[in-house]
């Protein structure tokens, strides 16, 4: 029997009230047509009249495929076939939805799963201060409604993905303490809703691009402790009116800021 179960559900903004129909608390019911396959899921099994248990079902398994891929982490074991991910610590839901995963420090050793994005409302990863190796994880390519992104301190190297603007949605992204090199990307500058960019702390030993004056929202820029090629500070930092914030110690720039 179904009954309205009215839950609080805590997300960065504050607190949203919510009521869903459904008899697991914080998961909601949908229509089966077209979701095979999503996150490993089959319809076989979980049918029930030609509706599914979705925001617990669905990304209940693709949760606790990502736990598994990371090495079941003995931090996250309230991840569980029992519970609704709105009840995990570690994940942030909106209107019974989950919007966000927040696992600093959590001894993380492999890779990112491409299936992290198989959670189609993913707006925040926070993945700081563990020990992901690799190349800048272009799966999350695949995260559409993505705004904010930490992998500070990690294992990451090589240069930042040429295509980065294939994440758009970006507000917030913080790549400090890695080893990332080479240039800054031009299509930095092509993230037009970008607030808040930190690239401290790696081995950046190229250039600016021109395309970061087209950042016109940011307003918070670091940059220091990298080993970029002696030039004088780039003219076009000087068009970024929105700019509140530039950290850029130690990184063999010289004159005046434009």
């Amino acid at each position: 029997m179904l009954f309205l179960a009215l839950v609080v559900i805590e997300w960065w903004g504050g607190d949203c009230e919510v009521v869903v129909g459904t008899g697991i608390e914080g998961c909601e019911w949908v229509s089966s047509e077209g979701i095979e396959g999503i996150g490993g899921i089959s319809s076989a099994g979980m049918e029930m009249g030609g509706w599914m248990l979705d925001s617990c079902a669905i990304e209940r398994t693709i949760l606790l495929n990502l736990k598994q891929q990371w090495g079941n982490l003995p931090f996250i074991q309230s991840w569980n076939s029992f519970s609704s991910p709105c009840d995990w610590p570690e994940i942030r839901c909106t209107n019974g939805r989950a919007t966000g995963i927040i696992l600093r420090n959590k001894n993380i050793t492999e890779k990112i799963p491409p299936s992290i994005c198989d959670l189609e409302n993913l707006a925040v990863i926070d993945l700081a201060y563990n020990c992901i190796p690799g190349e800048f994880p272009t799966a999350l390519y695949n995260c559409s409604k993505l705004e904010y992104l930490d992998l500070s301190q990690n294992y990451f190297l090589g240069p930042i993905s040429a295509v980065i603007d294939g994440i758009s949605t970006l507000r917030y992204i913080d790549l400090d303490g890695n080893n990332f090199n080479n240039d800054i990307p031009p299509a930095i500058g092509w993230l037009p809703e970008l607030q808040t960019l930190y690239l401290y702390q790696n081995e950046f030993n190229g250039t600016f691009p021109a395309e970061i004056d087209n950042l016109s929202n940011i307003e918070v820029l670091g940059m220091a402790y990298n080993d970029f090629v002696p030039m004088a500070i780039p003219p076009e930092f000087g068009k970024l009116k929105k700019l509140k914030f530039m950290w850029m110690s130690v990184t063999n720039l010289i004159n005046e800021i434009p």
